[in-house]
């Protein structure tokens, strides 16, 4: 259980979260020795020879000041949130100042030695006087560029923005709703089943319910520019309620108590009301439309932010704050963005992530979900299928739908499959969640679709076909390390008048006539209607 000492609530306990941010800390300096060590094999000489010399040390002095410039950011982080009631691990403290005091001293002394054994020829080099000269003097009078800084958002959406006019409304929308649906979608407990009264309905029954509201979120998401009439943290409110009615008895309120483990903000001391004011100044700001895109998604990235570390709600923050920043992504004209990744897990308050950390993830999430439009939209291109009218955008526990009109009709189903060794933490995860993992990349390819046609939900198919050829497969950046990720696609023909017939189009998959993949029982499904 979690206790006080000080002011301090120690919430969080030690995860592979925290292994991985020393790792990759670790990794940083560590290389960084490495490079310093190649420095002292050179010998330089010429101009030239110098030159090179002193940007190879400048990089390893700018890596070194920027890793523990971030540490310190992190320490400094967990202390202020500390004091104003969110939760912190104190664990990962300690930690980061153990990785100072271990690498610090030693890079330190060799970047000294390094800078100062060919002073006196750079710095007659670089016009200086015979007095020792500083490394940011040297650097600038030898000409040396410092690292680029990441480019400003506008600069990567050129692109998408010409995109979006040549692909046309209706096509744009259909991207559009699928990105929104696969972000918003991304819900462990959703895909699992074990969302909020699990002491009252089955997994079956809050998969459907916890999908069935997620749709009717998209739909008013995509009804029209003001989807929503609040503002402020009643937008929270609203999109919790809409994603949990049903499913939580307190679904659109803020929770009253604390968290078992003291996840988020404290009650206590007025604590949770404080943020939550703070909170719902900065969304206010966020949607009053003032400023450039720039400042909007700084703004953005810090409620965001202030959303996930306080945790408002008893359940549903991780959907609510992907679907709320989503929903103002789009009405600022961007995509919906990819969020929820490692690097966005690490700029997270309990983990000592600044605003900062969290505004840069954010750039590169808007930056990823451009190039996630690109790509479904070259799909569209390379399967035929950009000029036709899409329509019936729609989703469940992975499986991505949509029906373009014509003759044939078609219906699209397109999912993620995933290469995951039976050994790897996750394996056991995934298939909980219903996803369709295999072993095995030979028997992967022989996956066959099955699906038929029902007047009701998890009613009895009318008559079942089988497919075994898929129209698309495409390997996609893994989601993390040890797996692989494969983007499948079928295509299916059908006629109008199988879709007047009928309200539901189910399916499942197998492969190998071994493994069968149908969602729990419910299989993967829509409405037709």
């Amino acid at each position: 259980m979690p206790h006080r000492a000080g002011y301090f609530v120690l919430a969080y306990q030690w995860d592979h979260h925290c292994d991985e941010l020393l790792g990759s800390i670790r990794n940083r300096l560590h290389n960084t020795i490495t490079r310093l060590v190649a420095l002292e094999r050179i010998k330089p000489a010429c101009a030239k020879e110098i030159r090179a010399y002193y940007t190879a040390w400048n990089s390893c002095n700018e890596d070194f000041s920027t890793v523990i410039e971030a540490i310190n950011k992190r320490q400094e982080t967990i202390h202020n949130l500390g004091y104003r009631g969110y939760g912190v691990n104190m664990d990962l403290l300690k930690a980061l100042e153990d990785i100072k005091n271990e690498y610090g001293p030693n890079i330190r002394r060799i970047l000294k030695r390094r800078f100062e054994k060919y002073l006196a020829e750079a710095n007659a080099l670089s016009g200086g006087t015979k007095r020792k000269a500083n490394a940011a003097e040297l650097v600038f009078g030898l000409g040396i560029k410092t690292q680029k800084t990441g480019r400003e958002v506008k600069s990567y959406l050129r692109d998408y923005f010409r995109l979006k006019k040549e692909t046309g409304d209706e096509a744009d929308r259909a991207i559009l709703q699928k990105l929104f649906l696969g972000s918003g979608g991304e819900s462990v407990t959703i895909m699992k089943g074990s969302i909020g009264r699990r002491n009252i309905f089955s997994e079956k029954t809050l998969k459907l319910i916890g999908n069935k509201n997620l749709m009717d979120l998209c739909r008013n998401t995509f009804s029209g520019h003001e989807s929503f009439n609040e503002t402020g943290t009643g937008l929270l409110k609203k999109i919790h309620y809409m994603l949990s009615a049903d499913i939580d008895p307190n679904a659109g309120d803020f929770r009253q108590h604390d968290f078992e483990d003291k996840n988020g903000v404290t009650v206590e001391f007025g604590n949770f009301d404080r943020e939550i004011r703070y909170l719902d100044e900065v969304l206010r700001e966020t949607t009053s439309d003032s400023g450039g895109l720039e400042d909007f998604i700084a703004k953005l990235s810090t409620a965001y932010y202030m959303f996930l570390g306080i945790h408002p709600f008893r359940d549903s923050n991780g959907r609510v704050g992907r679907c709320f920043a989503n929903y103002l992504l789009l009405k600022k004209g961007l995509p919906p963005a990819i969020l929820g990744d490692q690097s966005e897990i690490l700029a997270l308050p309990r983990y000592g992530g600044t605003i900062g950390d969290m505004h840069y993830c954010f750039k590169q999430s808007i930056r990823k979900a451009a190039d996630l439009y690109s790509y479904e939209r070259s799909k569209l291109k390379q399967m035929g299928l950009l000029p036709n009218r899409i329509s019936n955008v729609s989703f469940d526990s992975g499986f991505n739908f949509r029906v373009f009109e014509g003759k044939p009709a078609l219906i699209e189903i397109n999912f993620p499959v995933f290469l995951i060794e039976k050994k790897h933490p996750l394996h056991k995860q995934y298939l909980d969640e219903c996803r369709i993992v295999f072993e095995d990349e030979a028997v992967m390819r022989k996956l066959a679709l099955h699906y038929g046609f029902s007047e009701f939900r998890m009613g009895e198919w009318d008559k079942a076909y089988d497919m075994n050829k898929y129209a698309l497969l495409n390997e996609t950046p893994s989601p993390t390390q040890g797996i692989k990720a494969f983007d499948m696609v079928f295509i299916i023909k059908t006629t109008r008048k199988n879709l007047r017939l009928h309200r539901y189009f189910n399916c499942c998959v197998s492969a190998g006539n071994r493994d069968m993949f149908n969602n729990k029982g419910l299989n993967y499904s829509f409405g037709l209607k």
